[in-house]
């Protein structure tokens, strides 16, 4: 999983989100429409392992649901320019989650 900017389909559960995520140095950052996710993974030969939480946005048109602040662990694989993952959630452990990711831009160091 490359340092980067990914357009990614987060799946937890029965809900899609469709959203962006950062990856710097294996810590992971996203948002969906109603939700922000955060997590750390390794890579190793192409095989991805890690975890993410997330926390559901709370908003007057729609109510909070879900799980809030739960921890998914999640493996996976990096593709020719992104990564699939797969996992459970440690509080659903029947609940199946995937997150899907294409690489949009590259993070590179800023020029002084």
């Amino acid at each position: 999983m490359r340092d980067g900017i990914y357009r990614v389909d987060f799946k937890p559960g029965h809900r899609n989100g469709y959203g962006i995520a950062m990856v710097r140095s294996g810590v992971f950052k996203g948002v969906d429409q109603d939700r922000v996710y955060f997590g750390e993974f390794t890579v190793r030969e192409g095989r991805i392992t890690g975890h993410i939480g997330f926390q559901q946005y709370l908003t007057r048109l729609q109510p909070s649901f879900g799980i809030s602040g739960s921890t998914v662990n999640l493996e996976g694989r990096e593709t020719e320019n992104g990564f699939e993952l797969t996992g459970e959630s440690e509080a659903e452990p029947k609940s199946r989650y995937r997150i899907h990711g294409k690489r949009i831009a590259d993070l590179s160091e800023p020029t002084k």
